[in-house]
């Protein structure tokens, strides 16, 4: 089993940590916590609860340099409520990649691969990904979000 790290940035005095929820049914709910420095996002986390049955899945976008890491990671049932409680438990890492110049992406090709460069063309799941970090920093922030 591999554990994941993947919290490398945490809320320091002064930061803000939002926490904003989406409702999609009855038992299934999605919660977004963005860690911000400033104006700046550094980090979202975004749990999806696991309905009532399923455990929990988090997707992790840790923002730093023109990079993303974009971590997929799976808990378990008793960890919920560290999860939304703001707390790090250890999540089994299932996928974890860097989309940004570590990758080999200048500014011009980095949604699209550079001429000649197929194999460094995002793929369907990294184009989901995006879409979803894009669709997460976009989300109004009111006040009242604020967790700490």
């Amino acid at each position: 089993m591999i554990l994941a790290d993947v919290s490398m940035v945490r809320a320091a005095e002064g930061d803000k940590v939002y926490l904003l929820e989406e409702g999609e049914d009855a038992t299934s709910t999605h919660y977004y916590f963005l860690y911000c420095t400033g104006d700046s996002v550094q980090r979202v986390r975004w749990i999806w609860n696991g309905e009532a049955q399923n455990d929990p899945t988090v997707t992790e976008y840790v923002i730093k340099g023109g990079t993303v890491r974009v971590s997929h990671l799976k808990g378990e049932r008793d960890q919920l409520a560290d999860l939304l409680a703001g707390k790090e438990p250890s999540l089994k890492t299932v996928s974890s990649y860097v989309l940004g110049p570590e990758k080999g992406y200048d500014k011009e090709g980095q949604i699209l691969a550079p001429a000649g460069k197929a194999e460094q063309a995002l793929t369907a799941q990294q184009r989901v990904d995006l879409s979803n970090l894009l669709e997460i920093l976009a989300r109004e922030r009111p006040a009242e979000a604020v967790v700490r």
